[in-house]
């Protein structure tokens, strides 16, 4: 598998906000905070020479060129070498002995940019995404580089021989120069073993993929068994790898292996079961049958609160020359089994019985389009993106897999690409073969291949027009439609003039036009474009949900052009290094013609901080300064002060600012993983007991004290019956203060704002560097349903708390059958405590994350997986037996689901320590689902809508709420009866939701072709 592009949402379903961000491909993603290594030793003198290459760096960093520095394209010709600044290091062996004469290259982007960076190429292999620059290690292991102040980065090898240590080699130069001290070259630990069938024999061509997290989000090594079913996996490091097979055959086969630094394992045993199959032929629109299409099932496993859904080109098998195929290696009583080929549309079929043996998937031949985009003149237009794809009015365009469209995400979302000021020929060549889409040639004509048959709309969206488009379009299977003429209107022009506050115009600063800032108190919402790099050094952005709606840099005189703007409120803001940003200046676009402008950059003003321990002394601490206060839109300002406490803060606006000290990012852990993961913005806990307040001036430096606050301790040991407890997690939440009524806050979204640790062999646990607050205990073993929690308050001047902590267990056990009487496989039992007055408590609301990998062989058989983290469940059995053991005493609710049935409450049940509750039998009807489409007000699908679907009448009860991505949704497991459902838009600014509308259900049945409307904006 040759990965192209990866992308990643994270959406908390209930509708506090969305993230968007890219994870890379690579071994080594790249980190959202940088920590700061260890001094090296002083240098001594046979360290001259190290020296002498960091000053020669530093002076020649100002005639780098792209050529040379391909990322280089922050620094314009108005930067002088002391702009520069060095990063220097050892390169080390484990035992500390430097490595002489090793290839290294450094890859970094812009602090405060929030954007991850990540390579587009076909190749796979270390070393070869875009560099910065490389350098070769001294006799002594030393190296240095030059690169502009005010980046973060990482060292990366050039060879596969070698790794870094993980967590090693990641800077920044915020503060200046950067001096990593030690960094460890590791051998790979390798990996070798063998995969047989449950009858002893050797598999081959099975995959074997490794990786440290169960998180959904792809596997970092992959490898393929050879004819004597052996395997052997290199580049691995020190820890936990979780191993997983990959087979159309056999049913996927789970390993855990520990390994140590530089460690050769051999003897790794992995035994495959086949499981069930389902069987059919994959044939086109004319029945003829289609050879060399893959067809494939969604995967499903479940890991404490994560559900798993995934679909993978290495699961999937391939048909026939008359189009037949067996699909083997099923678990379960239904499947979703998908059926692609490169040219034809793409076909799922829901339900599939497994065991089914005449299953027929029909694809359709894939169209092509053709035309020309020329603006209101006639003058052709190049270099724009069109895309052909489903018309509003077919249908939803996200098929229904029971998993929040996972499968379907990829080829149908219609995703942004903003070609920016030198678009790479890579990513060229990426867009223009990607299905449904093509680049206009310089004449503007365009051929876009692989259209989905059917009701079309043809769109073009360039970074010099306001997009056009064609509706009322159709194309039948194989047709080629030409003729097609889109006009671009050329929209707003803004016209950018900035100048300093003397009135001199600046050139090489940036200009963005944006939707006007608004920030949303409690709101929990990250935005950000997506840069995608290339091995070329050049770089493109993906756009997500961003508010910007153009960017320029200024000429000599000062001049920015913005062109292809959208009518209606907008503002511009200018930057430069060597001033503080602008205010922003609100205008107002017209639907034609130019706008002036006038940004003016402030004479910037700095702030020294310093930092020091609850003695007064001087310490290096993380800080966040954010200002000016009541300006919107301003980005915080974070970084470390040196050793002695001392930092500083450059090209600051004048303006009212705080600064307060931060916490080190800390992962959390999902449902009972073991992997840590680091949610961006939001992994930095300020210190609000240590906010202070500031004046900037023009010119003038601001001196800040930042005094660590009295922190507190939480220690305790967890027992029970037979005395002290290991393994069990321990968590803390930091709680709101009360309500009018007294009531607490609550941590909504799992994982968020959470700290926690498990307890060692002795039980004891200990929580350190606490401030004073109200916080939310809770405690439990990893596969507890509910955990045991109390409240818990920290006071002012305290350093040490004591919680010991009881378990004390009871046990439900029910069975799930069906309206006939039949025992239901698979049901979901969910526990939820009950309030004083019986009811259950609000549900905590779900995250999801959905992957999408476009693989490099183009048959259209994409990777793409889904990531669901919700309350841990119970899973009835085949018998419809659930048994829910380690449950603490208390009254209980138990929420059951099912795809194919209505969802089912139980209330009022309450477990006795060491007692079985017996639940009885709980009988669920057929359900019925409801299918359709968000559109916007003027009747296209909307891109990121949140649905709300709530039972009529019933004001008590809880709505249903999931995402529609290209505007589709389904609900499923819903009782006979009406319904209301509304949408509400996903985006950087509050808004309503859209009319109701009320749908019928029937059991056992779909109600397709549900249509919502957004409000207009």
């Amino acid at each position: 598998m040759r990965p192209i592009l990866l992308l990643v949402a994270v959406l908390a379903v209930a509708g506090l906000g969305w993230l968007f961000f890219s994870s890379s491909s690579t071994d080594e993603p790249l980190p959202p905070a940088v920590e700061p290594a260890a001094k090296a030793p002083a240098v001594s003198a046979p360290d001259a020479a190290a020296g002498v290459v960091a000053a020669d760096a530093a002076t020649n960093v100002a005639s780098q060129t792209p050529a040379t520095n391909p990322l280089r394209t922050d620094v314009t010709g108005t930067e002088t070498a002391a702009a520069a600044v060095v990063v220097r290091g050892r390169l080390v062996d484990s035992a500390g002995a430097p490595r002489a004469g090793i290839a290294l290259g450094w890859r970094s982007w812009r602090i405060g940019d929030f954007e991850m960076e990540f390579a587009v190429s076909e190749t796979e292999g270390r070393g070869r995404e875009a560099l910065d620059g490389t350098s070769t290690t001294g006799a002594d292991g030393r190296f240095s580089f030059a690169l502009p102040k005010g980046r973060s980065g990482r060292v990366t090898l050039t060879t596969s021989e070698l790794l870094l240590r993980r967590g090693h080699g990641m800077f920044s130069t915020e503060r200046g120069d950067a001096d990593l001290g030690d960094v460890v070259a590791l051998r790979p630990a390798v990996l070798r073993g063998v995969v047989t069938d449950d009858k002893g024999q050797p598999q081959e061509g099975v995959t074997v993929g490794a990786d440290t997290t169960r998180l959904g989000l792809g596997l970092e090594h992959e490898v393929k068994t050879d004819a004597r079913g052996a395997f052997t996996m290199t580049g691995l490091q020190e820890g936990a790898w979780h191993l997983r097979t990959l087979s159309p055959q056999f049913l996927p086969a789970t390993l855990e292996v520990q390994l140590k630094d530089e460690e050769q394992k051999d003897g790794v045993a992995i035994q495959l079961l086949r499981g069930n199959a389902i069987a059919g032929q994959v044939v086109d629109d004319r029945g003829l049958p289609i050879a060399g299409a893959k067809v494939g099932c969604m995967r499903r496993e479940k890991s404490g609160s994560m559900t798993i859904a995934r679909f993978a080109e290495d699961e999937a098998t391939t048909t026939d020359g008359n189009g037949w195929f067996t699909l083997a290696g099923l678990s379960g009583e239904t499947a979703t089994v998908r059926a692609t080929h490169r040219q034809h549309e793409r076909a799922m079929a829901d339900d599939v019985v497994v065991g089914t043996g005449n299953l027929v998937m029909r694809l359709s031949r894939l169209a092509t389009v053709r035309g020309v985009l020329k603006d209101a003149t006639g003058k052709p237009i190049g270099g724009s993106l069109v895309t052909a794809r489903r018309a509003a009015d077919s249908g939803p365009v996200l098929a229904e897999t029971g998993d929040s469209t996972s499968g379907a995400l990829l080829s149908d979302f219609d995703v942004d690409f903003d070609l920016g000021d030198a678009a790479p020929a890579e990513f060229e060549q990426m867009a223009s073969t990607r299905p449904g889409q093509a680049l206009t040639a310089e004449d503007g004509s365009f051929e876009i291949d692989s259209v989905r048959p059917g009701p079309i709309t043809v769109r073009a969206r360039g970074k010099a027009h306001r997009p056009a488009e064609r509706k009322g379009l159709t194309v039948a299977p194989a047709q080629v439609l030409e003729g097609i003429q889109l006009v671009a209107d050329v929209g707003a022009v803004a016209v950018v003039r900035v100048v300093d506050e003397k009135g001199e115009p600046v050139a090489g600063a940036e200009v963005v036009l944006a939707r006007p800032a608004e920030r949303q108190d409690g709101a929990m919402m990250v935005r950000s474009a997506m840069r995608v790099g290339s091995d070329a050094g050049d770089a493109v952005h993906v756009a997500g949900m961003g508010d910007e709606f153009g960017k320029a840099k200024t000429d000599e005189q000062g001049l920015a052009r913005i062109a292809g703007l959208p009518a209606g409120a907008a503002e511009a803001r200018g930057s430069h290094e060597r001033f503080a940003p602008s205010s922003p200046v609100p205008t107002t676009l017209p639907q034609h013609g130019e706008v002036e402008v006038k940004v003016v950059l402030r004479t910037p003003g700095s702030a020294r901080l310093s930092t020091t321990d609850t003695n007064g002394v001087g310490i290096a601490a993380d800080y966040v300064v954010r200002g000016p206060l009541g300006e919107p839109g301003t980005d915080d300002r974070r970084g470390t002060t040196g050793g002695d406490g001392v930092g500083k803060v450059e090209q600051l606006a004048p303006g009212r600012y705080h600064a307060e000290l931060r916490k080190k990012s800390r992962g959390q852990s999902f449902g009972d993983s073991s992997s840590m993961v680091f949610m961006a913005a939001d992994g930095d806990q300020g210190m609000r007991s240590s906010r202070v307040e500031f004046e900037v001036t023009a010119g003038g430096v601001a001196d800040v004290s930042l005094r660590v606050p009295t922190m507190a301790t939480l220690r305790g040991r967890v027992t029970g019956t037979a005395g002290p407890v290991a393994n069990v997690r321990v968590g803390l939440s930091k709680r709101s203060e009360p309500d009018a009524s007294g009531a607490l806050g609550r941590v909504e979204i799992p994982g968020f704002g959470d700290e926690s640790v498990s307890t060692n062999a002795g039980g004891d646990y200990e929580l350190r560097d606490l401030e004073p607050g109200r916080y939310r205990l809770t405690w439990g073993m990893a596969d507890q349903l509910v955990k045991e929690h109390q409240d818990l308050e920290i006071r002012s001047g305290e350093t040490e708390v004591v919680r010991d902590l009881a378990l004390r267990f009871g046990s439900m056990r029910l069975v799930v059958v069906d309206d006939r009487g039949e025992p239901i496989e698979g049901a979901e039992v969910e526990l939820q405590e009950a309030a004083s007055d019986g009811a259950p408590q609000p549900r905590r609301q779900r995250m999801m994350m959905v992957t999408m990998n476009v693989s490099g062989d183009g048959d259209g058989g994409a990777s793409t997986s889904s990531m669901t983290l919700d309350s841990h469940r119970a899973t009835s059995d085949v018998d419809g037996e659930v048994e829910i053991e380690n449950v603490p005493p208390g009254r209980y609710t138990l929420r059951i689901t099912h795809d194919r049935h209505a969802k089912k409450d139980v209330p009022d049940q309450t477990v006795i320590e060491n007692a079985v509750t017996d639940c009885g039998r709980v009988t669920m009807q057929a359900a019925g689902r409801i299918r359709g489409r968000v559109l916007t007000a003027d009747g296209k699908p909307a891109r990121m809508a949140m649905v709300t679907c709530k039972k009529a009448g019933d004001t008590a009860a809880e709505p249903d709420r999931q995402p529609a991505m290209g505007g589709g949704f389904t609900f499923q497991g819903l009782a006979a009866g009406r319904y209301v459902l509304t949408a509400e838009e996903i985006g950087p600014q509050r808004s309503e939701p859209g009319p109701a509308v009320e749908v019928e259900v029937e059991g056992g049945k779909i109600k397709g072709d549900v249509e919502l409307r957004l409000p207009a904006r």
